[in-house]
């Protein structure tokens, strides 16, 4: 029985050895990132203005520490990670092995010693100032040609009465990125449209009439022409307290959609037809996604 006691003694003794020390020739980099949305990454220390992965992960792979900070270690070649200048944080599709970045950069920054914030607004990152997004919205149903008939069934993202304006203020995304509109209540999602520009139609006009669609993002929910909808919901839509938002997506596909969201409103039941609405920035802190440390 000792001989046996002793044989588990030792085996539990070299294991925690085993695990407990960093592999010859490497050092730690720690990623501490909140507000992360749910999706697949993979991360990338900058040497000699070339990537280097340090491998992949999921928005839901982190221990959480305290004060809500999630948090994931990666052993990295220490060479490298001493020279490394800065790191950036991409949107990868898990089933492509392709070695190299995806186009979708989304978060970076540059080393300050053994540290550094990520942003979207570097090189490395989407490249905007989330920060300084803002926008409004319409309540009228403009395709109808009509002021009179089921106003309360559209959103518009610009000013009417001739003064054809955006009402959104947005950076333009390069061309890997695209805004999405859409509103919800608890058991409906309905989509209005994915854009480039805040001028310019989106790329729906599934609920409107197409003959007097405005040339700007935003949708009349007073039919429909797709048979999932017209078979489970009456329209026209009373938008009345729905929930309004904005967001960044990578253009890879539907599976994307609202990736991040960056502008939001709720839509008051106590609404007026033709009103103008403002849209709420998501606080700054919100995009404040975390930093990293090399030791």
């Amino acid at each position: 029985m000792r001989a046996f006691k002793k044989i588990i003694l030792l085996t539990f003794a070299s294991l925690f050895i085993f695990t407990s020390c960093k592999k010859e020739g490497t050092a730690n980099l720690e990623l501490r990132l909140q507000n992360l949305p749910h999706s697949d990454y993979e991360g990338w220390i900058i040497v000699d203005n070339k990537p280097i992965s340090i491998g992949q992960f999921t928005g839901n792979q982190f221990d959480l520490e305290d004060g809500g900070a999630e948090v994931m270690s990666f052993d990295v070649d220490k060479k490298l990670l001493k020279a490394a200048t800065s790191f950036m944080i991409t949107v990868e599709n898990p089933y492509d092995n392709n070695p190299y970045p995806s186009d979708y950069k989304f978060l970076g920054g540059d080393f300050e010693g053994d540290n550094l914030t990520l942003s979207t607004n570097h090189p490395n990152g989407i490249g905007i100032d989330l920060s300084l997004v803002d926008g409004a919205y319409w309540i009228a149903t403009p395709t109808d040609n009509s002021l009179e008939i089921d106003e309360k069934a559209g959103v518009w993202f610009y000013y009417p009465g001739g003064m054809d304006e955006p009402t959104l203020y947005l950076p333009e995304l390069d061309n890997n990125w695209t805004y999405e509109a859409s509103v919800s209540n608890c058991s409906l999602i309905l989509p209005i449209g994915k854009f480039d520009k805040v001028r310019g139609a989106d790329d729906r006009n599934n609920f409107g009439d197409h003959d007097f669609a405005p040339g700007f993002p935003g949708e009349d929910f007073i039919r429909s022409i797709d048979e999932h909808f017209s078979q489970n919901y009456s329209f026209p839509i009373d938008l009345s307290s729905f929930y309004l938002r904005i967001t960044i997506s990578p253009k890879m596909g539907d599976q994307m959609g609202n990736f991040l969201t960056i502008l939001t409103s709720e839509i008051s039941e106590n609404m007026e037809a033709h009103g103008i609405y403002p849209m709420e920035n998501k606080p700054a802190s919100a995009f404040e996604f975390g930093s990293v440390t090399r030791n």
